[in-house]
């Protein structure tokens, strides 16, 4: 069991610099971060531990969702899980003239999270018009398309949110420091 995979690239993150940036990650269907956040404790600037939730401290829930550490330091997050589950990789150099359009038929095709890099290079005529678009679908669901170059790479990461199959964990970060993984 995972979250869903909101992470980076190098496929770590700490819970606490999750919530308190209210991450969106590259999930492509799923909603933000919060939602899979059932309760938090929070330590304030007083010193005080408290626990949050939408209906305890609710407030207080709502601001260090996305707080930056404002209104206090996470220290344990209960989140929502879901099965971890097997996607293919699929890579397509694309002008952005054609990028919505094809995005919206990877995600209508079942693609789960997704990313795009435009080219950088400000000395060539692609700067910031090419790039390219990254789509990850389950496992052997994906099909040659025309248009672009296809690319499946097994790769191990997280489902979108179901909540028939979720479970509930509590992450503690004491001990690890907040910058530290958990």
């Amino acid at each position: 069991m995972g979250y869903p995979a909101k992470t980076d690239r190098r496929g770590s993150l700490t819970i606490g610099g999750a919530v308190a940036a209210s991450i969106h990650g590259r999930c492509l269907t799923a909603s933000p971060f919060i939602s899979d956040i059932e309760s938090l404790e929070v330590v304030t600037a007083e010193g005080n531990v408290i626990y949050c939730s939408r209906t305890v401290q609710s407030e207080l829930f709502r601001h260090v969702v996305g707080g930056y550490g404002l209104f206090g330091v996470v220290t344990a997050a209960e989140l929502r899980l879901t099965p971890r589950q097997r996607v293919q990789r699929r890579v397509e150099m694309l002008d952005i003239d054609g990028l919505v359009e094809t995005l919206e038929a990877r995600i209508a095709a079942g693609a789960l999270y997704g990313d795009f890099q435009f080219a950088i290079d400000p000395t060539t005529p692609q700067f910031m018009r090419t790039g390219i678009l990254s789509c990850y679908h389950p496992a052997g669901s994906v099909t040659q398309t025309r248009g672009g170059t296809f690319c499946a790479i097994p790769w191990t990461s997280s489902t979108a949110p179901c909540a028939s199959s979720s479970r509930i964990m509590r992450a503690h970060c004491r001990g690890r420091g907040i910058g530290m993984p958990v």
